[in-house]
């Protein structure tokens, strides 16, 4: 938000909170779903049963996944429409940053499957430490991309790359 407002103004701005608000439904519903696999993970990881852990953090990416997939779809395929039902609007910018949130969701929703088996095995200060450090470069990388003069949407692409490598980074850790 902070960079987009910086490089684009209020109306930019705007543009992004209503493309969040779409997407933050998608995701608060999947991550609902996924909560009911934590308790499970942990208390395989507890009872010395890490091949079941690792059995249900699997399931719960790849059902989490689908589930956001199933729903995703038909979101990203008439983002249009619901734009103009819900606010009567159909800017580009809005649909374009609509799409881009729900493949961030996407690739976030992958990953908690592995968030979950770092959590339950108790490597956390290098999760943090290594992942947490990479999700915090997203506002300079995001400022560099629209300083070199990449569109507006580039900042939204930025988190998914490093979202992206943050998955990789976890099951390296896992």
């Amino acid at each position: 938000n902070i960079v987009l407002n910086s490089f684009f103004g209020p109306v930019m701005n705007a543009y992004y909170g209503i493309s969040q608000q779409i997407n933050s439904t998608l995701k608060k519903f999947t991550e609902s779903f996924l909560k009911t696999f934590k308790p499970i993970a942990y208390k395989y990881e507890g009872d010395g049963k890490r091949l079941l852990m690792f059995d249900t953090i699997n399931i719960m990416s790849k059902y989490g996944f689908f589930i956001a997939l199933f729903i995703g779809i038909p979101i990203i395929t008439q983002v249009k429409l619901i734009l103009k039902i819900w606010i009567d609007s159909n800017n580009v910018e809005t649909i374009v940053l609509s799409k881009l949130f729900i493949v961030l969701i996407l690739v976030n929703i992958i990953s908690s499957g592995a968030q979950t088996g770092l959590q339950a095995i108790g490597k956390i200060k290098y999760y943090q430490a290594t992942v947490g450090s990479l999700i915090i470069i997203i506002p300079l990388f995001s400022s560099i991309l629209l300083t070199l003069g990449y569109p507006h949407y580039s900042a939204l692409i930025a988190s998914i790359i490093i979202e992206a490598l943050s998955y990789f980074i976890r099951l390296n850790l896992l």
